[in-house]
C-alpha cells in the first residue's frame, strides 16, 4: 500500500488546524471567484462594450479549464508533491487574477480566465489530498466537513459581495479581492503545510492518458456548455458528445496497459468510489441547477437585484455550511449511505415545498413573498450540507493517503461536470418551458395588438435560443414590453415554468438518494 512521505505524517493539532485553514481558503477562493464572476457578467458586458456570447466565455473559459485538468493535476500532485503544486497553482491563480483586473479587452480577459482556471485546477485537488494525508482517520471526517462547508460560505458571500463591488466600484475589483485571500493562504502554505506525495510512484507521467482524458473532458464539457446555444440535436453538439465517449473509451484502454496509469482503474470497481462519485455529480447538478433557477425567478419575476437575490438565497447557503460541518462530525459513527441518502431526501422535500407540492406553501408565482422562501431554503440547504461532507469522506476513504490526488481529482471533476450539467439542463428546461407557456398564452389573448404580441414573443424566443447569461435580460424585457396586467401574466408563466423545472430537480435528488444506498461504511485507512 502507498503511503505519504514522512513529511506528511500527522503533526500537532495546531498545525493540522492551520493546514485545514489553508486548504479551506484555497477552495473557497476558487468557488468565490466563480460566483463573483457569474454575477458580474452584465457589468463586464457594459464595461468592455461586448456582446453576450463573448462575455459568457469569461465564465466558460474558467469552467472548461477546470473540468479538463482536475484529474491530471490531482495525479501530478501525488507524484511531484501536493504542497509544491498547491503553491504553483496559487501563484498562477494570483497572476491570472491580477491580469484579469487590468485586461484591456474581452479577448484578453477570456485568455486570462483560462490562466486562472489552470491555477484553480492545480490547487483544488491538493486541498483534499493534503487533508487526507495529514489528518488521522478518526479526525478526517470532521476536517472534510469544514472543507465542504466552503461551498455554502462562497455561495452565501459571493452574490452579495459581487453586487456591492460592481455597484460601488467596478467589475475589475472582483478579481482584486482574490489577492489578499491568496496572500493569507500562501503564508499558511509556506509556514505550516507539510509536503506529501505518493512515495511508490514510479516511471514518467502517463502522457497518452493525460491527452486522451483532457480531450474527452473538453468535448463533453464544451458540448454541455454550448448545447442550448447551438441546439442539443445539432451535428456539432452530437459530434462533440460522440467524440467525448470515443476518447474516454480510448483512455480506459490505454490505462489498462499503462505501466504508471494516470488513473488506477481498480478504483472504478470500488462501490464507494463509483457510487460516491455518481452521487456527487447528482448533488452538484441539483445544487447549482436550483441556484440558477431560483436566482432567475427572484430577478425576473420578483424584480430583485443580484445583491438582494443573494441575500434572499443566503439561508440556503448558511444552512448548507452549518449542516456540512455537523455532518462531518457524525460521519465517523454513522454509515455514509444513511446520511447521504437522507440528505438527498431532505433536498427533495425542500424542492417539493418550493414547487407547491405540499400544503405548506403555494407554488412559485409573481406574488411570492421572499419571507415565505426562508423555511424551504433552510431545509434545502440542510439537505445539501448533510450529503456533501459524508460524500467527500466516503470517496476519499477509497484510496490510501499516498494516492489521494487521484480520488480528489476525479471527485472534483464529477462535481464540476455536475454543476455544468445542472445549469445547462435545468436552464434548457426552464428556457423551453417558458417559451412554450408564454407563446401559447400570448397567442390566446385577442385584445393584444399584433405589434405588441410580436415584441413580447421576440424577446421570449431570444430567451429560449440564446445563452443562459442572456436569459434573464430577455425575459425581463418581455415582461416590460407586455406592461400592466399582461406583465404579471408573463411573470406568472415564467414562475410556472420554474416550478416545472424544479420537478426535474426533485427527480434527480431521488435518483441521488438511490445511488447513495449502494455506499458502504468506509474501511479504515
Amino acid at each position: 500500500m502507498s503511503t505519504p512521505s514522512s513529511s506528511a505524517a500527522p503533526g500537532s493539532g495546531g498545525h493540522r488546524g492551520l493546514l485545514l485553514a489553508a486548504s479551506c481558503l484555497g477552495v473557497f477562493m476558487v468557488l468565490f471567484d466563480l460566483t463573483l464572476t457569474n454575477i458580474a457578467v452584465p457589468h463586464i458586458m457594459r464595461g468592455l462594450g461586448t456582446g453576450v456570447s463573448q462575455a459568457e466565455w469569461v465564465v466558460n473559459a474558467f469552467e472548461l479549464t477546470l473540468a479538463m485538468t482536475l484529474v491530471v493535476m490531482g495525479r501530478i500532485g501525488d507524484r511531484r508533491g501536493r504542497r509544491k503544486l498547491f503553491a504553483v497553482g496559487l501563484l498562477v491563480f494570483m497572476t491570472g487574477s491580477l491580469a484579469c483586473a487590468f485586461a484591456p479587452g474581452v479577448a484578453w480577459l477570456i485568455g486570462f480566465r483560462f490562466v486562472q482556471g489552470l491555477g484553480a485546477a492545480m490547487m483544488v485537488p491538493q486541498t483534499l489530498s493534503l487533508i487526507s494525508a495529514t489528518y488521522p482517520p478518526e479526525k478526517r471526517a470532521g476536517a472534510l466537513g469544514a472543507w465542504s462547508a466552503m461551498y455554502g460560505l462562497s455561495a452565501a458571500a459571493g452574490p452579495i459581495l459581487s453586487g456591492v463591488i460592481v455597484d460601488a466600484a467596478s467589475w475589475r475589483w472582483i478579481f482584486v479581492v482574490n489577492l489578499p485571500v491568496a496572500a493569507v493562504c500562501g503564508a499558511l502554505l509556506w509556514r505550516v503545510v507539510p509536503e506529501s506525495r505518493d512515495s511508490e510512484a514510479a516511471g514518467s507521467l502517463d502522457l497518452p492518458g493525460v491527452g486522451l482524458l483532457s480531450a474527452a473532458l473538453f468535448c463533453v464539457t464544451f458540448a454541455v456548455i454550448q448545447g442550448q446555444q447551438y441546439g442539443w440535436t445539432s451535428a456539432a453538439i452530437l459530434g462533440l458528445f460522440a467524440a467525448g465517449v470515443v476518447l474516454l473509451v480510448c483512455f480506459l484502454l490505454v490505462e489498462r496497459r499503462a505501466a504508471a496509469p494516470l488513473l488506477d482503474l481498480a478504483l472504478l470497481r470500488d462501490v464507494n468510489f463509483s457510487a460516491g462519485n455518481t452521487a456527487a455529480l447528482l448533488l452538484a447538478f441539483v445544487m447549482l441547477g436550483v441556484f440558477f433557477v431560483m436566482s432567475l425567478f427572484l430577478q425576473v419575476v420578483l424584480g430583485y437585484s443580484a445583491a438582494t437575490t443573494g441575500a434572499i438565497l443566503s439561508p440556503l447557503s448558511i444552512a448548507l455550511m452549518l449542516a456540512a460541518i455537523l455532518a462531518g462530525r457524525f460521519c465517523a459513527g454513522v454509515s455514509p449511505r444513511w446520511l447521504i441518502a437522507g440528505g438527498f431526501i431532505v433536498v427533495a422535500v425542500g424542492l417539493a415545498v418550493v414547487a407547491g407540492h405540499t400544503p405548506f406553501m403555494d407554488p412559485l408565482s409573481a406574488t411570492t413573498r421572499p419571507e415565505s422562501l426562508v423555511a424551504p431554503f433552510l431545509v434545502l440547504g440542510a439537505g445539501v450540507g448533510l450529503a456533501i461532507a459524508p460524500l467527500t469522506t466516503a470517496v476519499m476513504a477509497t484510496v490510501p493517503a499516498g494516492k489521494a490526488g487521484q480520488a480528489s481529482g476525479v471527485l472534483q471533476t464529477m462535481r464540476q461536470l455536475g454543476a455544468v450539467l445542472g445549469v445547462a439542463v435545468l436552464g434548457a428546461v426552464l428556457q423551453n418551458r417558458t417559451h412554450a407557456d408564454v407563446t401559447a398564452g400570448v397567442d390566446s389573448l385577442s385584445y393584444l395588438s399584433p405589434a405588441q404580441k410580436a415584441s413580447v414573443l421576440e424577446q421570449v424566443h431570444a430567451s429560449s435560443t440564446g445563452s443562459h447569461a442572456a436569459m434573464a435580460d430577455h425575459l425581463s424585457a418581455a415582461a416590460r414590453l407586455a406592461e400592466g396586467v399582461m406583465q404579471r401574466m408573463v411573470e406568472g408563466w415564467v414562475a410556472g415554468a420554474a416550478c416545472t423545472t424544479l420537478n426535474l430537480a426533485i427527480a434527480v435528488a431521488i435518483v441521488g438518494a438511490v445511488a447513495a444506498l449502494f455506499l458502504r461504511r468506509p474501511r479504515p485507512s
